[in-house]
């Protein structure tokens, strides 16, 4: 066997002992994120004054879907996002928090819940578990996502799921993905 084969091997066993709890999560149908802040108001998920690509993707969705008017800006969360998300959660029976939570974040970028979209999946990707895992993105703009909330000297980093960020064009962290390869490369050793 290759060295690359030792890797792609070592990455899958990393994933499936990482995203365990998030595969009995999707075993359940259950692909919401909760909040683990503890804060309230949640700071976990994207809200008011919060910036970046994420927002955009959003903001565009909505507009689309005629929630949000045709003109202004649509990289920060404003007041005027903030009222068409609770529009939008108000008519598709989601819980109303004016924030782009992960579930609302589903809903706005895919057109459909979070278990519809579960189900949906290619086997392939549903049997490595990948949609439901936790990413974290900065709420002050950038354009990469991170396996963990401290890295890169984000501020106020926002959670999604791993689906929502590559929906709305979030490329990996490079730094991100050399640590979780070098998990691996020690962990088979």
């Amino acid at each position: 066997m290759t060295e690359a084969s030792f890797r792609k091997i070592g990455c899958l066993l990393l994933c499936l002992l990482v995203l365990w709890p998030f595969g009995l999560a999707f075993a359940e149908g259950k692909s919401h994120i909760p909040c683990t802040c503890g804060q309230d108001p949640c700071t976990c998920f994207l809200q008011e004054g919060d910036r970046g690509g994420m927002v955009r993707a959003a903001a565009l969705a909505l507009r689309r879907e005629g929630y949000l008017a045709k003109k202004g800006p649509t990289l920060i969360f404003t007041d005027q996002i903030r009222q068409a998300v609770v529009s939008f959660q108000q008519d598709h029976a989601l819980t109303v928090t004016g924030m782009l939570d992960d579930e609302t974040l589903t809903w706005i970028l895919w057109g459909v819940s979070a278990s519809e979209l579960d189900a949906q999946m290619p086997a392939a990707r549903r049997q490595l578990q990948t949609y439901t895992e936790t990413v974290w993105i900065s709420s002050e703009g950038g354009s990469k996502r991170h396996g963990s909330a401290d890295c890169s000297g984000m501020r106020h980093p926002r959670k999604v799921s791993i689906r929502n960020a590559e929906k709305a064009g979030y490329g990996a962290c490079l730094k991100c993905q050399e640590e979780r390869e070098q998990t691996v490369l020690t962990w088979g050793k």
